[in-house]
C-alpha cells in the first residue's frame, strides 16, 4: 500500500513538473494554447490520480477479502479437526462399553462394583486414547500460534487443555497399574480405574459431562466465527 501511495505522488509530481516545463520552455504562459494545454494536462493528472486511487481501493478490498477467505478456510479445517477428535472419543467409548462384561451382567458400566473388561481389549483401546491425547496437544499448540483466527481463542485452549488432561489421566492411571493388572488375570475390574470409570459412566454424570458441555459451546463459537465472515 505504501508503494502505491509513493507511486501516485511521483506520478502527480512528474505531471506537474512536465506541465510547468512545457509552458515555460515554449513560452506559452498567458496564451490560449498555454491555457488549453494546462487544462488538458491537469485533466490528465486528475484522471491518472483517480484511476490509481480506485485501483488502490479495489486492491485493498481484494487483499482483505482473500485474507478473510484464508482465515475462514483455516477455521473450517480446525473445526473439522476438533469434530474428528470428538468422533474418535465417542467411538472408543462406545467400543469400550460394548466390550465390557457389564452388558452380560445386565448393569450399567457406571456401576463399578461389577463391570469388567478384557485386558487385551482395554490395552488396544488405550493406544487409541493416547492418539486422542496427542491430537489434542497438536491442535492446542496450533491454536496458540494462530489464536488471531478466533474470537475466543482462550476458551478453545481451555477446552483442548482440559480434554488432553482428562484423557491423559486415563492413560497414566492405566500405565501405573499395568503390571499389576497383567499379574492378576485377563479381565480387569473397571472399578480399579476411576478415570476410566468416569469415561464409561452414564452421559449425565462425572467430569466427562463437563467436557461435553465445553465442547458443544466451543463448536458453536467457531461456527459463529465462520458464519460472521462469510
Amino acid at each position: 500500500m505504501k508503494k502505491l501511495i509513493i507511486s501516485l505522488t511521483a506520478i502527480a509530481a512528474l505531471c506537474i513538473i512536465g506541465l510547468a516545463f512545457v509552458i515555460k520552455y515554449y513560452k506559452l504562459s498567458g496564451t490560449a494554447i498555454g491555457e488549453e494545454l494546462a487544462k488538458s494536462l491537469l485533466q490528465l493528472i486528475v484522471i491518472i490520480f483517480l484511476g490509481q486511487v480506485i485501483s488502490l481501493i479495489i486492491s485493498e478490498y481484494d487483499r482483505k477479502r482473500q485474507k478473510a477467505v484464508a482465515l475462514n478456510d483455516y477455521r473450517k479445517n480446525f473445526l473439522n479437526k476438533l469434530i474428528q477428535i470428538y468422533v474418535n472419543y465417542r467411538r472408543v467409548r462406545r467400543e469400550l462399553r460394548a466390550n465390557s462384561q457389564a452388558i452380560l451382567l445386565n448393569v450399567d458400566v457406571g456401576d463399578n462394583s461389577k463391570a469388567t473388561i478384557n485386558l487385551n481389549v482395554l490395552d488396544n483401546h488405550m493406544q487409541e486414547i493416547k492418539e486422542i491425547v496427542y491430537d489434542l496437544l497438536l491442535v492446542e499448540q496450533e491454536l496458540k500460534a494462530f489464536h488471531f483466527a478466533f474470537s475466543k481463542p482462550e476458551d478453545i485452549i481451555k477446552l483442548t487443555d482440559h480434554g488432553r488432561k482428562y484423557f491423559n489421566n486415563i492413560v497414566e492411571e492405566y500405565e501405573k497399574m499395568l503390571s499389576e493388572l497383567k499379574s492378576a488375570n485377563k479381565d480387569v475390574e473397571i472399578s480399579r480405574l476411576p478415570h476410566l470409570s468416569d469415561l464409561l459412566a452414564p452421559e449425565t454424570s462425572g467430569e466427562r459431562k463437563d467436557l461435553g458441555n465445553r465442547y458443544e459451546a466451543i463448536i458453536q463459537v467457531i461456527t459463529n466465527d465462520i458464519l460472521v465472515t462469510q
